[in-house]
């Protein structure tokens, strides 16, 4: 009898891979939902949600790689949204005075998306704290351990985007991830 927690068809007799113990495969299902969820951007001070979060890293790196500005329809593609479900995001951070739209100077119906210098303020503080707990699990792990977990999620990663067809991180900035992928 499968455990609830399966999906249906899925149970400590499933069939579709007889080699693999069941145990170890419903650990790591645990493991990987565990670390989606801790994952997910967030912000340290609980001012902004994942999207809002996201939108900023996003707009941040563009910035920090000297590219055009995104529109709000390239920012939305990026981050794989709805335009739709992009607008309030964009239009909570111009209230929050993190984001502005700047007209385009070659298409007045148009505009690119620019942090401000608050935004800016905002996005690197949230960037030096995260860098912060991943130097302190570093720490924790040891440098020789911290190297094998990068070479095994990085492994897991390739197997993901070959298994998905695509890469589930929109703004490719992560290390593993080539440029095609952004």
């Amino acid at each position: 009898m499968p455990l609830p927690q399966d999906p249906p068809g899925v149970g400590a007799n499933h069939e579709t891979s007889p080699d693999v113990p069941f145990a170890l495969v419903q650990n790591l299902t645990h493991t990987i939902s565990f670390f989606s969820h801790v994952n997910r951007p967030r912000s340290y001070d609980g001012v902004l949600r994942p999207s809002e979060l996201g939108a900023l890293m996003c707009l941040h790196r563009r910035e920090a790689e000297g590219k055009p500005p995104f529109t709000p329809s390239e920012m939305s593609s990026r981050m794989g949204m709805t335009r739709s479900a992009m607008s309030p995001v964009l239009a909570r951070l111009e209230e929050m005075q993190f984001v502005e739209r700047i007209l385009s100077k070659d298409d007045k119906r148009r505009f690119h998306l620019r942090l401000t210098q608050q935004g800016k303020a905002y996005i690197e503080a949230q960037a030096h704290r995260f860098y912060d707990t991943v130097s302190r699990l570093v720490d924790y792990l040891g440098e020789e351990d911290a190297e094998e977990l990068l070479r095994l999620l990085g492994r897991a990663g390739d197997f993901f985007r070959q298994h998905n067809g695509r890469d589930a991180h929109h703004c490719g900035d992560c290390p593993g991830h080539s440029s095609k992928d952004a």
